[in-house]
């Protein structure tokens, strides 16, 4: 995804006003049948086409989208378009402006769209899933390889450090039930090697990432202070060297613990936070 260009989709049938289409660059079209979980009755088909727009275009082609909703059947139309940074989310005659996974955000975004009758499953989630997703092993791991993929986007934002292995992630869990119903799930394909206050940490089939494989998953409980999607720790060639040249930079912590300490990298508004513990967490555990 890029930074400059917003992707996203537009349902042909949401539109009283065509016209907007022949401005825009539609790179692809697919049609689905309705069914009830489309929660549109009275047509038989979505026609689903895939926008590309500019940075530069993107507050104009919002505002004439939002004027151009189909209104006589139903008012909960929307349309979406996201890139790196941002997320538009597009109802009649109101826009949000999102930062992508800013949890705060989306609420205040969800809480609208539920309020003029759009479906829940509907909504995109501030994880880019919906609860129900995520609660699968399937949505788990996948989510698992989004929380690695953008904290290597966070690492290469920061640090001219490259092909650094990972070597953990862990999720960070938004309510107690979701909590409870994770460790239940991930209990069902790992083994618990750890355990303390934070949550549990399991060891896991070898799990394909953008830097490398993940054999350590942690399941985080729910606390107020961790909006984020989760967290990933990178395991750096010489630790010493790091500490010295980023400690002290924007965005760069030393944390202490008895027997280790790491160093967090954490962007106020980013969806995850990144870390470089010393010693990693796989050799702590006698794995490595």
């Amino acid at each position: 995804m890029s930074k400059t260009v917003y992707t996203g989709v537009i349902i042909e049938e949401s539109l009283s006003d065509k016209s907007i289409l022949s401005e825009l660059h539609i790179i692809s079209t697919e049609v689905e049948s309705v069914t009830e979980a489309h929660a549109t009755p009275w047509l038989e088909q979505w026609t689903l086409d895939t926008i590309e727009i500019p940075e530069s275009e993107i507050d104009r082609v919002a505002e004439r989208v939002s004027q151009s909703f189909d209104n006589e059947h139903i008012s909960n139309w929307y349309a979406d378009f996201k890139n790196d940074q941002f997320h538009y989310m597009i109802f009649p005659r109101k826009i949000f402006k999102l930062v992508l996974g800013k949890k705060s955000d989306y609420e205040l975004m969800r809480d609208y769209g539920l309020s003029i009758g759009v479906p829940d499953y509907q909504i995109p989630s501030y994880r880019g899933l919906d609860d129900q997703e995520l609660l699968t092993k399937q949505g788990v791991l996948g989510f698992a390889q989004r929380i690695a993929e953008k904290a290597t986007v966070l690492k290469d934002k920061y640090t001219a450090e490259v092909n650094v292995p990972i070597n953990y992630v862990c999720i960070f869990c938004q309510s107690n039930d979701e909590y409870e119903q994770l460790i239940k799930l991930v209990d069902g394909f790992g083994k618990v090697v750890e355990d303390h206050g934070t949550g549990p940490l399991f060891q896991i089939a070898p799990l394909e990432t953008v830097a490398g494989q993940v054999k350590l998953l942690r399941i985080r409980r729910y606390d107020d202070e961790h909006p984020e999607w989760g967290d990933a720790d990178f395991t750096l060639a010489d630790y010493a060297s790091f500490k010295q040249k980023y400690l002290g930079r924007e965005g760069f912590q030393l944390i202490e613990r008895p027997n280790f300490e790491m160093i967090e990298l954490e962007e106020k508004n980013f969806m995850v936070r990144a870390y470089f513990s010393n010693p990693p967490i796989d050799k702590q555990l006698g794995m490595a």
